[in-house]
């Protein structure tokens, strides 16, 4: 395929993904593995993560989250996705691209909803499942793209599960609750969802927003 037909035929994806583009997508718009590494060749494709790469001048700070995430959503293509969502970035990738706390993610770490039968392994990303309502993540505006999220409030009740510093924790609860972004009482339901968490979980939860109180 000639560069300008096989350029042409990956902006609609890669627009629609902040400049983004997965292999797996680029070969269902008709181009072939040769036409790909041509164009990382030429620069026009920068490999971002194996099976992800950037058109030419996309670069966001959250570079490495939207990779965990497309690695995961490789053979969909945007339009395909109609609002759903296989894999969710969660736990401190969230709590980042929440703006919440002094919380600072190490490698992007992503929730699986346990209903979901696909490969959990992935090199440089941290996967979880669990049970994952609706209620639990939203779409997030991340520059010129959109990316699933776990809720404030949910990410707040993961964060203090993987055991970070209280005061971290309840310092993310009293952003999320100045900036209107979550109540006590949308922290409180989250905790009561993880339900393999119970009681304790709840108690801890209770006994950090008393001290934001």
């Amino acid at each position: 395929m000639r560069r300008a037909d096989a350029l042409n035929a990956l902006l609609e994806a890669a627009t629609e993904q902040g400049g983004y583009v997965t292999a797996l997508q680029a070969i269902r718009l008709g181009l072939a593995r040769d036409d790909i590494a041509r164009l990382v060749d030429t620069g026009d494709l920068r490999r971002v993560r194996h099976g992800v790469f950037a058109m030419r001048h996309a670069q966001i700070p959250q570079e490495d989250e939207v990779a965990a995430w497309l690695h995961f959503e490789r053979d969909w293509l945007p339009w395909e996705r109609r609002g759903r969502a296989g894999v969710v970035l969660s736990h401190d990738s969230a709590a980042a691209l929440h703006g919440l706390g002094t919380i600072i993610a190490g490698h992007p770490t992503v929730t699986i909803p346990a209903r979901e039968r696909r490969s959990a392994r992935a090199a440089g990303i941290v996967v979880r499942r669990a049970p994952l309502g609706e209620e639990d993540w939203a779409w997030l505006d991340v520059g010129a793209l959109r990316l699933p999220v776990t809720t404030p409030a949910r990410t707040i009740v993961d964060v203090l599960l993987d055991g970070h510093e209280p005061s971290y924790v309840q310092r993310a609860i009293t952003e999320a609750i100045a900036e209107g972004v979550a109540t006590p009482a949308l922290i409180m339901e989250a905790a009561r969802r993880r339900k393999s968490a119970s009681k304790a979980l709840q108690a801890r939860t209770a006994e950090l927003l008393e001290g934001v109180a």
